[in-house]
């Protein structure tokens, strides 16, 4: 969030009596210039706008900067996913091999959940 965000979401608060809760710092993905990160390319794709955002949570996750790519259109006109190709999962060139692990390991199903594990 941009520094006006944040004192606009606590000014907001603070006129609802909210308690405003106290700032912890999170990590974030590379901060390095788009335009010096190199080409954006296509990782995988999905049929589905959920599945492609899903991978692209576990990929920022790791500090990866990712988009889902046409997701918004799929998911207006889902009849299209097919002459569109689904929806792309874009990261940065240089991020390649890295995201090429994350992928295999999400395809396999290390990140799935137990049966009875609750979510």
């Amino acid at each position: 969030m941009t520094e006006i965000a944040m004192q606009i979401a606590r000014d907001e608060l603070i006129s609802r009596d909210v308690p405003v809760p106290s700032l912890v710092e999170t990590p974030v993905a590379d901060t390095t210039p788009a335009q010096s990160r190199g080409r954006v390319i296509c990782l995988t794709r999905f049929s589905t706008p959920t599945e492609a955002h899903i991978l692209c949570a576990r990929l920022a996750a790791e500090g990866i900067a990712t988009v889902a790519g046409d997701a918004n259109l799929l998911q207006a006109n889902w009849l299209w996913t097919q002459a569109i190709g689904g929806v792309r999962v874009l990261i940065h060139e240089v991020d390649l091999v890295r995201a090429r692990e994350i992928l295999q390991t999400f395809q396999r199903g290390d990140f799935a959940l137990a049966e009875d594990e609750p979510a």
